[in-house]
């Protein structure tokens, strides 16, 4: 495996990741009905998911991170929200009292 290569699986393992987080947070927001949060989860997610899709067109073995990333995405966002109960109490131990998306 070369290294463009390893990165390229790194890069789509890593952006699959970060749009399953943003796909949990999505439907949170939207389950708590906050239609401001939901939608800039909502563009920050087609991004994320634009980007996946562009590597799949290019190579399907991509696919294989992509299903890691999806399933530990998954996993660490509920982790999270079980951890802190909620995104809000999350974001505030890290980042103090700002309100991140």
């Amino acid at each position: 495996m070369t290294v463009a290569l390893a990165l390229e699986w790194a890069l789509v393992f890593v952006v699959v990741f970060l749009a399953d987080v943003c796909w949990a947070t999505y439907v949170s927001r939207v389950k708590d009905r906050d239609k401001v949060k939901a939608s800039n989860w909502a563009a920050i997610l087609f991004l994320m998911t634009g980007i996946a899709t562009i590597s799949f067109v290019k190579d399907y073995w991509l696919l294989i991170p992509a299903c890691a990333g999806a399933w530990l995405g998954t996993y660490v966002a509920l982790w999270c929200e079980i951890r802190w109960a909620s995104w809000e109490e999350f974001t505030k131990e890290f980042f103090g009292n700002k309100t991140l998306l």
